[in-house]
């Protein structure tokens, strides 16, 4: 009933009140109280999600304590990632091997960082097979039977034959993520599972980060089903920070508990 009133009196898309997009200009104006490449002194671990486009790599780095996430930054590098040889691998590396100081001085590194095997995926095998802390992912669309899937193996193509590479691609429930993340976005900052932001990040990263919308739709059978739509250009910020998310869950630290977290200040041992 609600989906009819939407579509014929108020001529609207019907949004689907478990995963309404929230609005990008409510998170730009929460009142942050650290700047973009600080990390407050009881983050846990620091997790990396990384998209790979046609001439860039985007990268969002979160540090994470318990269920809470912290933005420290989203990175644009730019270069022509179907080259491995090009200088935007290196910036990558360079990026992932960075040692940060947390606001009380300490040193923290980036624990893991998630990588969208899906796109240049010969590119994206070749870096990951020799870096521990890379873990290839690929998003299935429109998938809600699970959010994360049983990892396959990854392979590389090389002159014309497929070799095992040695690690493995998780396969991801990319529409669960995505109502995991907006349900987060909603909540208040004292929420256990909230989403904080530094108060110097421009629009377009929240413009990015809320740039999708779930509707209803209709297939070919008269089936209803839910479906992602863009509602903006660009959502690659939306994108690594759902990798970030599951990453969270494959590392398993969803499953840790407060005496765990709290040893992890000083030093992550899973």
């Amino acid at each position: 009933d609600l989906m009819t009133f939407w579509n014929t009196s108020g001529g609207l898309p019907y949004s689907f009140e478990a995963v309404q997009t929230p609005e990008w200009k409510k998170l730009s104006g929460r009142a942050h109280r650290y700047k973009r490449y600080e990390i407050p002194s009881h983050m846990s671990i620091l997790l990396a999600g990384c998209d790979v486009q046609q001439d860039r790599l985007e990268v969002s780095v979160f540090g994470v304590h318990k269920k809470q996430f912290f933005l420290v930054t989203h990175e644009v590098l730019y270069g022509n990632p179907a080259n491995i040889d090009d200088e935007v691998w290196t910036e990558l590396d360079e990026l992932l091997a960075k040692t940060w100081k947390k606001q009380n001085g300490m040193p923290i590194s980036i624990f893991k960082c998630s990588i969208d095997a899906h796109y240049l995926t010969n590119s994206v095998a070749q870096f990951a097979r020799k870096r521990k802390i890379v873990i290839p992912v690929t998003g299935i669309d429109n998938n809600w039977s699970a959010d994360i899937m049983p990892p396959k193996f990854l392979f590389v193509k090389r002159n014309g034959k497929f070799d095992k590479t040695g690690k493995k691609r998780w396969p991801l429930g990319v529409s669960l993520l995505k109502m995991d993340l907006y349900n987060r976005l909603k909540l208040d900052e004292l929420a256990t599972e909230s989403i904080h932001f530094p108060k110097d990040m421009p629009d377009e990263y929240y413009k990015q980060l809320t740039g999708e919308v779930c509707n209803f739709a209709e297939n070919s059978r008269g089936e209803t089903k839910r479906i992602w739509e863009k509602r903006y250009d660009a959502v690659e910020a939306l994108d690594c920070a759902v990798y970030t998310l599951a990453l969270y869950k494959i590392c398993g630290f969803h499953l840790w508990d407060d005496v765990k977290w709290n040893k992890s200040i000083s030093k992550v041992n899973i």
